[in-house]
């Protein structure tokens, strides 16, 4: 038939060298079915549709256009044919064969139906099938070894060679069965003295005649051991189960004559063929569950699944869902069965283990790094061997098989094992440049916090100029802890990054971390002092994910790091020296001077952790801070390192100084202390607050980011700030007239406890300086009022007034006005909480010396000294005292 005939047949037409027609159920017009002649093809042709019809019914469609009969494909007979398929079994056992000079060279894997397969060494790792070169014996680098005269046993099988070789013989076999016995390995028993073992059936019996006939010309001597009393297909291993010394064994090998061949030879013996590759019937993911019976499973307190196995003789712990969980069944997957699971089959599985952990196995804490047990601290040292940190009350030591469970994460780098006997003082002190004895010991604080299992943590916070070894010293401190491969990183963008972070680090180390966001500063008191985060699961609608941890904190930058409240009151916070183009080194002299101190310097903390544990019942602070777990715990083990109580005193300093640093740099805090500094005390409403502060501050800084635009801000502004103020000695309180009254605000200066007046405020340039006055109330009787401040005619008191308080004195000028001339004092100024009595039945009514009202909602009260004195409403006092400032404001 030639293509002209075919496109007759089809109805199609000839392009090239096919034939274009109409597909099965397709149109004459169409031609999305290609047919080509082929006489190597079964039909002759071969058919290909470009509208993705099946094969199959393409082909039947070609041929019943052309006449030919319907394909029926051949019967497969019922009868057993060599390869059949086995059901699957795991591999228990692989036997390695070994070249001379000891290269890996043939794998032989038994499974546990006593099924074998081979796989053959390609210089990296096993590879499916036997090898392509010549077999050599088991054993063979210890066969090589051994002189000439040593006595030389041939057995049936692997596992029979392995058991003699324990006891101390010669041993060796050959590979692929009794029958497999290959001419080249005749060479390798050359003038030996060979003992060739006699398994107890019919193929042993053959197989030891065979080999016997085929060493006797070239050997020393052969033997044929036949021992007796075996039970059927019972080898040299069940002998030695009676004989574990092999002494009857050795025995019945001299007894035993030399072989001599038979006249008539027996029949060749038909050989044994490989054993073919087990071909699969269980699903991969049942062998995957079958494979992971070995591990140990179990889940923590969020119901993450983790596997617990053993590699290379250490136990590691990994989630599930994790790559190296993964990569370990993965691995056992291919070991078994020579092929790799799908991706789907991986996933049933992970399902399977993950339930199983869940609902069927025990729950553990999971620790990063840190862990306790009992009253005992882990510290993971993160080396390949899972080795561990022990901490007591007696001292410390290196463990290879901690109690506690460790997870492992990406980029963490392990710890060097101590070394007793160092030094901080001189081991660390001198890398850190740091510029007194307080400081250090508040960085050393930080290591031995960092080091105990449970917060809370305290924040160290680094801020300083460039050139000041911030970084130097973060890297430093993270690496006595917790080293990674990334030690300092940039701020997250997200609470969601940050927890992420938290949950696979033990400290967390930002760089540059200067203007915090209020979300991240938030955020880093949580971490601090224990907090979490939730998010929905991916691809779920309702379930969600909990993060929740707390981790030390480093933070660097050249801004102060901690300007609010909460995170200040949680944090350390210094400030480095800058060092000098002399006194600077190279970083890599740095690190290489680091790493051969850093066993010392590890040391000498977990020396102090284990003093701490000894001391911590007996330690009580007279008074204790708001991180009150952390001054308590650096406490119990400064007396292993310097006198006690060095500690408490750098901390409560290091508190001072960051009170302050946060009061300077909130604008809301600077302006108050100046008003509270003024006028001693304030009651009234937020509204009423905002506005008395507006009269003080320019216009610039009423409209400035940061600066409260309503009085709800102002209140929640004064929330936050309440607890810095109050150890200035400004006590701030709220109060709600009745169910539905106003919220009143009570400022009033308060003595500093420890006795040490409050540091004054520093200089804004926000506030147009107010003349350094520092006003005074107090109670004063309404005869001390000068006459002219009473109005005795109703018609014109409301003129008088203003003519007696706001008209007869010339205003305060401030500091950039006038020089100091020593007259500036402070004004004593006296309040009336009541209207003074009077003689008169109807007096006329006490008009404020400012605004010209009489008292409303807000009572008058008295304010000045013995030159210049009015009564005032609250809302009036700043203008009436600051004209100046006022003026500055209304000026254009």
């Amino acid at each position: 038939m030639d293509l002209r005939q075919l496109a007759t047949a089809l109805c199609g037409d000839i392009s090239g060298s096919q034939v274009l027609a109409p597909g099965p159920g397709h149109s004459a017009e169409d031609r999305s079915l290609s047919v080509k002649l082929d006489s190597k093809a079964p039909d002759g042709f071969v058919v290909h549709s470009f509208a993705g019809d099946d094969p199959i019914t393409c082909r039947d469609h070609v041929r019943a256009k052309l006449g030919l009969s319907t394909f029926k494909p051949k019967k497969k007979t019922n009868g057993k044919t060599k390869g059949a398929s086995k059901p699957w079994s795991p591999v228990i056992t692989r036997y390695v064969y070994r070249q001379g000079d000891g290269t890996p060279y043939l794998q032989v894997c038994r499974t546990q139906a006593k099924q074998f397969f081979q796989n053959h060494w390609n210089g990296q790792m096993w590879v499916t099938g036997k090898p392509d070169g010549a077999k050599v014996p088991y054993r063979l680098p210890e066969l090589r070894a051994a002189p000439l005269t040593a006595k030389v046993h041939i057995t049936e099988g692997e596992k029979d060679a392995d058991n003699l070789a324990k006891l101390g013989f010669v041993s060796t076999t050959n590979s692929g069965g009794a029958g497999n016995w290959a001419d080249n390995l005749n060479e390798y028993f050359r003038d030996r003295h060979v003992y060739i073992h006699e398994d107890n059936d019919e193929e042993g019996r053959k197989r030891v005649q065979r080999i016997a006939r085929a060493l006797d010309p070239i050997a020393a001597s052969v033997r044929v051991i036949r021992l007796p009393g075996l039970p059927p297909k019972g080898d040299v291993s069940d002998w030695l189960e009676s004989d574990p010394s092999g002494a009857r064994l050795v025995k019945e090998c001299e007894n035993t004559p030399v072989w001599e061949p038979t006249t008539t030879p027996p029949p060749e013996e038909e050989r044994e063929e490989t054993e073919p590759l087990i071909e699969l019937k269980k699903k991969q993911a049942d062998i995957l569950i079958e494979l992971a019976s070995v591990v140990e499973l179990f889940h923590d307190c969020d119901d993450v699944g983790y596997a617990r196995f053993d590699v290379n003789g250490h136990k590691e712990n990994w989630p599930i869902r994790s790559k190296g969980f993964k990569r370990w069944l993965a691995r056992a997957f291919y070991e078994s069965t020579q092929s790799a699971p799908s991706s789907d089959a991986m996933q049933a599985a992970m399902g399977v283990l993950e339930a199983r952990a869940q609902f069927d196995a025990p729950e553990h804490e999971v620790q990063v790094r840190v862990a306790g047990h009992g009253d005992r601290i882990y510290i993971d040292l993160a080396n390949q061997t899972w080795r561990a940190i022990e901490i007591d009350e007696d001292g410390w030591r290196v463990i290879d098989s901690p109690p506690v469970y460790f997870r492992r994460s990406s980029g963490m780098k392990p710890l060097p094992e101590p070394l007793a006997g160092g030094s901080l003082e001189d081991d660390l002190k001198p890398l850190l440049n740091v510029k007194s004895d307080d400081e250090f010991v508040l960085n050393v604080a930080w290591l031995l916090a960092a080091l105990r299992p449970t917060g809370p943590y305290p924040v160290l916070g680094l801020a300083g100029e460039q050139g000041s070894a911030k970084s130097m010293r973060t890297n430093f401190l993270r690496a006595l802890v917790d080293p990674n491969s990334v030690p300092l990183r940039a701020l997250p963008r997200s609470e969601h990054d940050l927890f992420i972070a938290a949950r696979n680090s033990h400290v967390l180390a930002y760089d540059n971390a200067s203007d915090l966001p209020d979300w991240l500063s938030d955020a880093f008191c949580r971490l601090a002092t224990g907090g979490g985060f939730s998010t929905r699961q991916l691809y779920t609608d309702d379930d969600e994910v909990l993060f929740g941890s707390k981790r030390p904190i480093l933070l660097n930058g050249i801004d102060d790091v901690a300007t609010r409240p909460d995170l200040a009151d949680r944090s350390i916070v210094q400030n480095p020296a800058a060092i000098s183009d002399e006194r600077r080194k190279p970083e890599t002299d740095l690190w290489k001077e680091f790493e051969h101190r850093r066993p010392r310097v590890l040391g000498a903390l977990l020396t102090a952790i284990s003093h701490g544990l000894r001391t911590l019942p007996h330690v009580k602070l007279d008074r204790k801070p708001r991180m009150a777990d952390f001054a308590v715990w650096v406490s119990a083990c400064e007396g292993a390192l310097w006198k006690n109580g060095t500690f408490m005193a750098a901390y409560t300093a290091n508190i001072t100084e960051a009170i302050e640093t946060v009061l300077e740099t909130d604008q809301v805090a600077t302006v108050l202390r100046s008003y509270i500094d003024a006028t001693s005390k304030f009651e009234g409403t937020a509204s009423e607050l905002l506005k008395s502060l507006n009269c003080i501050v320019p216009e610039t800084q009423q409209k400035a980011k940061g600066w409260p635009k309503r009085p709800a801000n102002l209140a929640k502004t004064l929330r936050r700030i309440a607890a810095p103020l109050r150890k200035v000695g400004i006590d701030i309180t709220f109060e709600r007239e009745g169910k539905q009254g106003a919220r009143n605000i009570t400022i009033t200066h308060q003595p500093v406890k420890d006795g040490k007046a409050p540091s004054p405020p520093s200089a804004s340039s926000a506030t147009n300086d107010l003349n350094d006055l520092r006003l005074t109330v107090g109670e004063a009787s309404p005869s001390a009022l000068p006459s002219a401040s009473r109005a005795t005619d109703k018609a014109d008191s409301a003129a008088d007034s203003r003519s007696a308080h706001a008209v007869s004195h010339n205003p305060l000028n401030g500091n950039a006005a006038d020089s100091a001339d020593g007259k500036d004092g402070t004004l004593r100024t006296s309040t009336a909480s009541s209207r003074p009595s009077s003689p008169e039945p109807n007096p006329a009514p006490l008009l404020c010396g400012h605004c010209g009202l009489p008292e409303d909602h807000q009572p008058l009260r008295q304010v000045g000294d013995a030159s210049r004195r009015a009564w005032l409403h609250r809302r009036c006092e700043v203008p009436w005292l600051y004209p100046a400032t006022q003026a500055n404001k209304r000026a254009p």
